[in-house]
C-alpha cells in the first residue's frame, strides 16, 4: 500500500500534467473573450449549470470547462503552489487590463489632443487670412488717397492755369480799356 508521501507526491505530478492542459484551455478554450475581459473583474459569471465555488483570486475559471475547473480547485486546495501560479496570473491579468485602460486613455487623450491642434490649426489660418485681407485693404485705400492726391494735384494745376488764363484776360481787358479812355481823352480836347 503507498504511503502517504507517495500518494502526496503523485498528486502533485497530476497537477503539474494538468498546468499544461489548463493554460491550453486558456489559450484555445472553446470560449473566446475579448482582450479587456482578461482581468478578473471583467470576467462575465459563468451559467448557473456550470457555476462552481471559486474565490476571487481564481480569474481564469471562465476559460476552464466545469470538470477543470472542479479539478483545479481541488489542486488549489490542495497545493500551495498551484494556487500561487494562478494567483500570479490573475495578477498580471489585473496588470494587463491597467496597462489596456492607460493605453485607452492615452489614444483618447491624443484624438483630442490632435483634433486641439486642427483647431488651432484652422484658427491660424483664418487670422492670416484677415491680416492679409487688412494689408490688402490698406493698400487699396493707400492708393486710393494717391490717386485722389494726383488728381487734386491736376485740378489744382488746372485751376492755376485757368486763374492765370483769367488775370492775363484782365490784364489784356485793362489795356484795351486804357487806350478807350485816352482816345476819349483826345476826342473830348480836340473839341
Amino acid at each position: 500500500m503507498p504511503s502517504s508521501s507517495h500518494r502526496r507526491a503523485r498528486e502533485d505530478s497530476d497537477a503539474e500534467d494538468d498546468i499544461p492542459l489548463i493554460r491550453q484551455r486558456m489559450s484555445f478554450g472553446a470560449q473566446p473573450v475579448q482582450p479587456a475581459m482578461v482581468c478578473s473583474s471583467n470576467v462575465p459569471p459563468a451559467p448557473a449549470r456550470d457555476a462552481v465555488e471559486t474565490t476571487p483570486t481564481f480569474g481564469i475559471q471562465s476559460f476552464i470547462p466545469p470538470m477543470d475547473r472542479q479539478r483545479a480547485k481541488g489542486y488549489k486546495q490542495q497545493h500551495g503552489g498551484h494556487a500561487a501560479m494562478l494567483k500570479l496570473m490573475d495578477g498580471a491579468c489585473g496588470q494587463t487590463c491597467k496597462l489596456t485602460e492607460n493605453y485607452k486613455r492615452l489614444t483618447s487623450e491624443k484624438a483630442s489632443l490632435k483634433d486641439e491642434v486642427n483647431k488651432l490649426k484652422e484658427e491660424l489660418e483664418k487670422a492670416r487670412a484677415e491680416r492679409d485681407s487688412g494689408i490688402q485693404a490698406t493698400k487699396d485705400e493707400a492708393s486710393h488717397v494717391e490717386d485722389r492726391a494726383k488728381n487734386t494735384k491736376a485740378d489744382r494745376d488746372k485751376a492755376l492755369s485757368k486763374l492765370n488764363s483769367l488775370r492775363q484776360w484782365v490784364a489784356v481787358a485793362n489795356q484795351n480799356l486804357a487806350h478807350v479812355k485816352e482816345g476819349l481823352r483826345k476826342a473830348r480836347s480836340s473839341h
